[in-house]
């Protein structure tokens, strides 16, 4: 195989892995309703239709978000 033939290979299979690419992002798109994550010991949970957090499960968060509000309202 020449160069020429080589780079036209490497170009449609790129070609097609983008086309697989985007395939996956609309099907994932239309069957994901709800995404859970726990992220440091912090859950959280995202829904399709808002794209915003749902709910934070962690106390410990909630409290260090305002200890810091505490802090930085009276530094």
């Amino acid at each position: 195989m020449d160069i020429d033939g080589l780079g036209t290979v490497i170009r449609n299979n790129h070609e097609e892995y983008l086309r697989q690419f985007e395939n996956l992002n609309k099907y994932l798109d239309e069957k994901i309703e709800r995404v859970h994550a726990r992220i440091d010991g912090t859950e959280v949970e995202l829904k399709k239709h808002d794209r915003s957090i749902v709910k934070i499960k962690s106390i410990g968060t909630i409290i260090g978000v305002l200890w810091t509000g505490f802090i930085l309202l009276f530094k």
